[in-house]
Order: C-alpha cells, then sequence, then structure tokens
C-alpha cells in the first residue's frame, strides 16, 4: 500500500504563526539563544528523521526506516509521520504494532477532520485485524507477581487477556520478591492464532524470608485434681485410726469378759455354762481386737505412705481409681471390722 504522499509543507496557520513566531523572537531579545536555539533543532532533527526514513523505504530497508520514523514522531508528533510509521511497520512485518497506529492514525485524522486519511487507516486496520497473532499469558498462581513482555511490565488485567503481539521471538519474565525468576522465550508465528504461555508457581530463593512460625504457648503445669492422692492418704489414715479404736472397744469387751468368767469358774476352772459362754466372748473379742488393731496400724502406713510419696511429686494413680471401704463383721460369736478397697 502507498500511502498519499504529502510534502511536509507549512499550512497558512503555521505560515501566520511563523509571522507571529518572528515578533516574538524580537520582543524576546533577553532570552537565552541556546534556549532558542533547542525547539528549532529538535524540530530539524525530526524533519531530517523523517526525510532519512523515507529514503530507505524507497530502498526497501524497512528495518532501518521504521526506527527512524518513530524517533521522529517521538520529538515531533504528526499524523503524517505515524501513518508512515504504521506502513513501515506493516512492511517489516510487524502486524500488532502497525495495527495499533493505523488505529491511533485514524482517531487523530478524525479529529483534525482529514476524512480521506482517517479512512485509510481504518481500512488498513481492519485488514490488519484478520491477521493478527495474539498471546496469553497465564500465571499458575494468585500470588502477587510482576510479568514483563519485552521488557515492558504488564498489570494484573493484562495477564490471562489475549493480547495482538508482533509474530517473531519475545521474552517473558515472570519474579516476585525472594523467589527465582522466571524467563522463557517464546517465538509467535506470523498469521491470525493464539497462543497461551502458562507461567508457572516461581519456586522459592535463598534469601526467602523464613516461613512464619505461630508461637508454641506455654505449657502451664497440670493442677492436682482435689481428690488426687492425699486425699487417699488422708483416708487411710483415717480408716487406720478407726480400725485402731474399734479393736480397742473390742479388747475392752475382752477383759469383760474374762472378768465375768472368773466370777463363774472355781479354782480347778471348772465353769457353768454361763462362765463357759464368757470365755468363749472373750477368746473372740481378743482375736477380733488383735486383727483390727493390726489392720488399722497397716491402714494407717499406707496412708502416710501416699501423704508422702506426693509430697515428693512421684506420680500415682488417680483418686478417682482408689478407695477404702469398712465392714463390720458380726456374727454369733465373732465381731470386728473389714479393710477393703483398691490402690
Amino acid at each position: 500500500m502507498t500511502l498519499p504522499c504529502r510534502p511536509r509543507r507549512a499550512s497558512p496557520l503555521r505560515a501566520a504563526t511563523s509571522v507571529v513566531g518572528l515578533a516574538v523572537i524580537a520582543a524576546a531579545a533577553g532570552v537565552p539563544a541556546k534556549a532558542r536555539a533547542q525547539g528549532v533543532s529538535e524540530s530539524a532533527m525530526a524533519e531530517g528523521l523523517f526525510r532519512s526514513a523515507r529514503t530507505l523505504v524507497a530502498a526497501g530497508n524497512y528495518a532501518e526506516a521504521c526506527p527512524k520514523f518513530a524517533e521522529s514522531q517521538r520529538i515531533d508528533p504528526k499524523l503524517g509521520t505515524l501513518m508512515n510509521l504504521a506502513l513501515c511497520h506493516e512492511k517489516q512485518g510487524k502486524t500488532a504494532s502497525a495495527w495499533a497506529e493505523y488505529i491511533q492514525a485514524a482517531q487523530l485524522a478524525a479529529r483534525a477532520g482529514q476524512a480521506d486519511r482517517e479512512q485509510v487507516a481504518r481500512q488498513s486496520a481492519a485488514a490488519l485485524d484478520a491477521v493478527l497473532p495474539h498471546i496469553i499469558l497465564k500465571p499458575d498462581t494468585i500470588d502477587p507477581i510482576t510479568v514483563k513482555l519485552d521488557g515492558q511490565v504488564l498489570g494484573a488485567a493484562a495477564l490471562g487477556t489475549s493480547i495482538p503481539i508482533d509474530p517473531g521471538p519475545h521474552e517473558i519474565i515472570a519474579s516476585a520478591a525472594g523467589h527465582i525468576p522466571f524467563t522463557q522465550t517464546v517465538t509467535i508465528p506470523a498469521g491470525h492464532g493464539e497462543q497461551t504461555v502458562a507461567i508457572p508457581k516461581l519456586a522459592l530463593g535463598a534469601d526467602a524470608p523464613p516461613a512464619a512460625v505461630a508461637p508454641v504457648p506455654p505449657v502451664t503445669p497440670a493442677t492436682p485434681p482435689s481428690s488426687g492422692p492425699p486425699i487417699l492418704g488422708y483416708s487411710l489414715i483415717g480408716g487406720g485410726v478407726v480400725l485402731g479404736i474399734t479393736g480397742a472397744i473390742f479388747g475392752a469387751l475382752a477383759l469383760s469378759d474374762k472378768s465375768s468368767a472368773n466370777g463363774q469358774c472355781n479354782a480347778q476352772n471348772q465353769c457353768t455354762q454361763s462362765g463357759l459362754n464368757d470365755i468363749s466372748a472373750m477368746k473372740t473379742a481378743e482375736a477380733t481386737s488383735t486383727l483390727t488393731i493390726g489392720a488399722g496400724i497397716l491402714a494407717a502406713g499406707a496412708g502416710l505412705f501416699f501423704v508422702l510419696r506426693h509430697g515428693h511429686g512421684e506420680s500415682s494413680a488417680p483418686a478417682a481409681q482408689a478407695s477404702v471401704r469398712v465392714d463390720p463383721l458380726t456374727g454369733p460369736h465373732t465381731g470386728g471390722l473389714s479393710l477393703s478397697g483398691t490402690f
């Protein structure tokens, strides 16, 4: 496609501006010459770059012509320069760049009221739209990362979006603080199509901050339950005292029965039936007293052992699993208490 070649001559408005500019220059004698010359040199540089680029295009050297058009447009933006830059990129095979520049040129031409240039730009953009390649960058993470496409940082909204791109090789770099960067070069073929590039989750680097560790709550020593070993020990001691008192009572009964039997027996140990009964009761009471007092001593000793053992912090069986039971023993010729329990 050949663009209408229009010389970059001054418009009537530009000519009038030049006349006014001469007056301004004459009035601004106090402005340093270097500052006044800077704008003129930039305009001249832009014009020189434009003319050089046109010569290169005529020779088919688009690789050198396109950068010169781009630099001229940067220094002194003009609609004609932008149209020539778009055409140069189209000839160079950079279809996405040319497509975007044609769209921008159409918008500028519409605002300037240049319908012919607007039509040419829109038709050229529509023709390229049908053959544009696209790329989609999809990070495999929800963590914030920085993604660059050919050195240009992409916003978060651009990730996962189909983006028009020029054919050829492109460098993709994904990075995040404390992680190893991901780098990949992809080659986009010419023609309409869409290529998806998956960006994996970045691996942690050697300088990554350590993972936060939840503080371990302090361990509070368990308070021994109120029904712990001291209660068992005191219960045993109490049971031993009861058994001792009971044994003493039976001992007193034995003495009473002995005294009664002595009154009913002679020197030859001949006793009445009542005396014999008293002697039998005396023996039973003596045996019960001996056993009961002995059990009381054992129970009190065991209770003292448990109390002293808990006082030294040694482990013992829970009091809920220990119990003491004292039962009376009665019968025609027997009497006493039974001590039982689990320890």
